[in-house]
């Protein structure tokens, strides 16, 4: 489910919440598992990492992930476009950094991993970013439209 551009004013600046249809998500304690996430684009992982550990506040992290707030998560680069695709707060990464992946390929499957998404009423997305290689970020509107074209 993707946000209706109304709501994107009170959204990220640069990145796009995509929300999981209701019944996708199987919760185990705070830990939830969501759907297949597909690659949007063809490219090289540059970065992958399925192995964060914490909990809904910094205090509580305690290791791995690509960040602490992003959680576990997948950056694609294409070089066909010179872009970097991120999805954060992953539950588990089917990819490793150097893989060559399709566009609709799984690189892993959604969750609420991060110290953002762990937060109460949070999860049940993948946040999604985009940026060129020149060092631009995509805003919330542009990748929304770009998603909505696809």
């Amino acid at each position: 489910w993707i946000p209706p551009t109304s709501s994107l004013r009170s959204s990220h600046q640069y990145a796009l919440d995509i929300f999981f249809m209701s019944g996708s998500v199987r919760r185990s304690g705070a830990e939830e598992t969501g759907p297949k996430i597909r690659s949007m684009t063809r490219g090289i992982v540059v970065s992958a990492s399925g192995d964060w550990h914490g909990g809904d506040r910094t205090a509580n992290y305690r290791s791995g992930g690509l960040s602490p707030k992003a959680g576990n998560g997948v950056i694609v680069y294409n070089p066909d476009t010179r872009r970097y695709v991120a999805y954060f707060h992953l539950h588990s990464v089917e990819v490793r950094p150097g893989s060559i992946v399709a566009a609709g390929d799984v690189i892993g499957r959604g969750g609420n991993t991060g110290t953002n998404a762990r937060k109460r009423g949070h999860g049940a997305h993948v946040h999604v970013e985009i940026h060129d290689a020149a060092g631009d970020a995509w805003t919330v509107y542009r990748i929304r439209d770009y998603i909505q074209s696809m």
